[in-house]
């Protein structure tokens, strides 16, 4: 019965071509732009990190000044970044089953060859385990080991642009590339990374790109390599002319790093909460840690909501999209009225002959919907376009990539179901309303 149905729609379709256009148009402009939307507000407030974030947690550590909290982002007034002593102090835990310390940096790359010119490469600079903690995609070699960072080993692992870019399609893993003027062995290579946000630093932009080269980050420390991220302090390391300035933020309460741990149950969780509260308490002994008592430990979506990562307003964009695409049914509804009541005659003889009021009113409903779902095909080229023309503006560095996924090809077909299903409900009624002896005398 329904083959019938879409048989009928099609040539009720085509009778009425202009008006059809008009319908399908409005439609695929208002499913379009709240694709387009919806969508975007989708991929920035996705979870980045699915397979883990229920196992994997932000350390943050409240070390500020007793006189004055922390400047926060969002509701946050906690730091959001640790420092050195207590980045190292805390890894040195056994609780967890990974722990990743990190940094942002930018160091100078020379190529091989007297007319290649050095340039500089953005740069993270972690431990081991932050490859399998963050789902790093390897094309081709693999992260180094726990104990390559203790014992400092000059080791980098290139994106898949870099790697080409210093080796072209040659296999890079085995090596040396020269970084901040010191030898480093290549042992493998990233194919291309594009998490729906910089899930693993979110203290500076969350939608910059991942980094183009990854070096241990003791090695990095040994060197004195700087961070490029953000620093925040109250009280700076004593005077010592012994130390570098460099060893004087290790020493200091600069907080610069993040920290992630790995608790894959409950038990974990509730005792590393105990570990740090209790390294706080002995610090506090120290003269640190002024302020009152906090540790927290949080997933990367509590953190997405508590810093605010996704704008507000792109709820907003998305809520003036879906009241664009009522507006655009509205239309509609009065374009179906046009086309279905000039056809009641038709209905009439069929209600005459034994049609049901229900049988009428299923088949201008298919019709409907085979407008709808024409519209929705019309609305993905229309997002698609959207999209396209985001990305001729979008900064160079940025992480985000602007596509419909498949769950959303889903979302655009229950959509213009609805949406042409919404926009005939009221002329559908309305033309089998009528009882037939109306539409036979007329």
């Amino acid at each position: 019965m329904m083959a019938y149905y879409v048989r009928l729609a099609i040539k009720s379709i085509g009778r009425s071509k202009l008006t059809s256009v008009i319908v399908v148009s409005a439609l695929g402009v208002g499913i379009g732009i709240a694709m387009a939307f919806v969508t975007i507000l989708h991929l920035l407030a996705k979870d980045p990190l699915p397979n883990r974030s229920d196992v994997v947690f932000f350390v943050q550590l409240d070390n500020w000044a007793k006189d004055r909290e922390y400047p926060g982002r969002g509701d946050d007034k906690v730091p959001t970044q640790v420092t050195y002593q207590d980045a190292i102090a805390v890894a040195r835990s056994d609780i967890p089953t990974a722990v990743s310390v990190h940094y942002k940096t930018q160091v100078v790359v020379r190529p091989e060859g007297d007319d290649a010119r050095p340039f500089l490469a953005d740069t993270r600079a972690n431990r081991a385990d932050f490859f399998d903690m963050f789902e790093a995609p390897f094309v081709r070699g693999h992260g180094w080991r726990r104990v390559d960072d203790e014992q400092k080993k000059h080791l980098v692992v290139l994106s898949r642009r870099l790697s080409e870019r210093l080796f072209g399609s040659m296999d890079s893993v085995g090596k040396t590339v020269t970084l901040a003027e010191q030898p480093f062995k290549v042992i493998g290579v990233l194919d291309t990374w594009r998490p729906s946000i910089r899930h693993y630093d979110m203290s500076t932009s969350a939608f910059e790109r991942t980094a183009e080269l990854f070096i241990p980050f003791d090695t990095a420390v040994k060197l004195e390599i700087p961070t490029t991220g953000n620093m925040d302090g109250w009280r700076p390391a004593p005077e010592d002319e012994n130390l570098t300035p460099y060893e004087r933020t290790l020493r200091s309460e600069t907080v610069w790093l993040q920290m992630f741990v790995e608790l894959p149950t409950p038990k974990h969780r509730a005792d590393f909460q105990n570990y740090l509260e209790n390294y706080i308490r002995a610090r506090k002994q120290e003269g640190r840690f002024e302020r009152p008592l906090l540790a927290r430990l949080s997933t990367i979506p509590e953190i997405m909501e508590r810093w605010k990562i996704v704008p507000g307003v792109t709820r907003v964009l998305r809520l003036v999209s879906l009241m664009f695409l009522v507006l655009c049914i509205l239309s509609v509804v009065g374009l179906l009225l046009s086309s279905f009541l000039p056809r009641a005659h038709e209905v009439g003889l069929r209600r005459a002959l034994g049609a049901s009021r229900t049988a009428i009113f299923t088949q201008y409903l298919v019709e409907s919907a085979l407008l709808g779902i024409t519209g929705g095909v019309l609305g993905i080229f229309v997002t698609f376009g959207i999209f396209a023309w985001i990305r001729l503006y979008q900064p160079p560095d940025t992480i985000i990539d602007f596509t419909l996924t498949l769950p959303m090809f889903g979302v655009a077909f229950v959509m213009a179901v609805f949406s042409g299903i919404a926009a005939g409900l009221y002329p559908a009624w309305r033309v089998c309303s009528t009882p037939p002896a109306v539409h036979l005398k007329a």
